[in-house]
């Protein structure tokens, strides 16, 4: 699993450059513990949002992702408008959230989480693009190679049915994902042996002085995102070397047949990403957190302090996104006045949204007896050091 990777190279990087950032962020992922099953430690937190995905809450599910649009046809129709709530104001939101002086325990264990995982999400590059062809010229396109089917791969997991899912699993080499389905085993002492040698590994490969400092400083997402485009670009859509022009072109109904020649640039690459992403989650870490993490002596475990605290950050929420999809409409033509707007379809469904975020913790802590399925013995107890 490439995200509990990014995490595992954060902590070991930090370990070494910045332990007292290191404590700041396992106390902040350990609060208000029972919101976040099985999450209750730093590295496995990095995939608690996709564990919702398993669950079939799909809520903040466009914060997973920046599809930028590339067009491979010409006479296509015209690209729908962007969504303003994506991955990249997702990520930059959470940084701010969490840099804040009103910073909050239940928010700080929220945004932290998120930051976690969106960074990993970020550093693959088919998160930061959506392809449009004569076969996908319209909607999402092909959603970042989701829509994109292949053959059977020899010697790779049946699991890998898109070239999404090829990049996803760094070409089929860390395919296994602990904590689908939530009923599994979760994060094992030997899942975590596992993760720790491979860890080792990726960071003797690819140490943090192989990359230039430009790279981490400044802290720019968008930048980061587009060099996820550029990669897909490049790498990503690339037939086998017969083709020209050499365009792996996405079809509608059809499997495509993954040139397996390109297989060895696609681990390269993103095994190249993750280590830099583990890098780069470690850098935000470092800029953005709090030097100490002190819970507030008002601060109230009570089921009634807990929902306010998570309406307030979903209002918050909310409301930002509700002003960037204003500032997207003002700057568009003005539609027809009997036309519902995109924005206004948003709103309403953020709206919705909020109240039903609410209710899906109020339930998950409610249920919560009835959901975990691990031992406080299987979960993530010591974080493994790598030396």
């Amino acid at each position: 699993h490439g995200h509990l990777l990014v995490a595992e190279i954060a902590v070991a990087h930090l370990n070494k450059t910045a332990p007292d950032v290191l404590d700041v962020a396992f106390k902040m992922v350990a609060e208000y513990q029972d919101f976040f099953p099985k999450t209750k430690n730093f590295v496995p937190s990095a995939a608690w949002s996709d564990n919702l995905h398993s669950q079939d809450f799909r809520l903040l599910a466009e914060w997973h992702y920046n599809d930028r649009p590339w067009q491979v046809d010409e006479n296509l129709p015209p690209l729908p408008p962007a969504n303003p709530s994506n991955m990249i104001w997702a990520l930059e939101s959470c940084i701010k959230g969490i840099s804040s002086p009103k910073l909050t325990p239940w928010a700080a264990s929220f945004y932290i989480r998120w930051i976690n995982h969106l960074i990993g999400d970020l550093h693959q590059p088919l998160h930061n693009i959506a392809q449009y062809s004569s076969n996908f010229p319209d909607g999402q396109g092909d959603r970042g190679g989701n829509e994109c089917k292949l053959s059977p791969i020899a010697g790779l997991s049946s699991q890998i049915k898109d070239l999404h899912k090829l990049w996803d699993s760094a070409g089929g080499t860390f395919v296994q994902d602990p904590f689908y389905p939530p009923t599994g085993p979760g994060f094992t002492p030997e899942l975590q042996l596992k993760f720790a040698n491979q860890t080792r590994e990726l960071m003797k490969k690819y140490p943090f002085e192989s990359f230039e400092m430009n790279r981490f400083d400044p802290i720019d997402v968008d930048q980061w995102s587009l060099e996820g485009f550029n990669l897909a670009i490049k790498y990503a859509y690339i037939s086998d070397s017969q083709t020209s022009p050499p365009l792996l072109k996405c079809l509608k109904s059809t499997k495509l047949t993954f040139p397996i020649e390109n297989l060895k640039a696609v681990q390269d690459i993103t095994h190249q990403q993750i280590a830099l992403a583990g890098y780069r989650l470690a850098t935000v870490l470092k800029s953005s957190l709090p030097k100490t993490w002190v819970v507030p002596i008002s601060s109230s475990t009570d089921d009634a302090s807990q929902m306010k605290e998570i309406k307030d950050l979903l209002t918050e929420l909310r409301e930002a996104q509700t002003k960037l999809l204003q500032q997207q409409s003002n700057s568009t033509t003005t539609q027809s006045t009997k036309t519902v707007s995109p924005a206004t379809v948003v709103i309403c469904l953020l709206a919705g949204g909020a109240a039903a975020a609410c209710g899906y913790v109020w339930w998950r802590r409610r249920s919560l007896t009835n959901y975990r399925v691990l031992n406080d013995e299987q979960e993530l107890g010591n974080m493994v050091t790598v030396s």
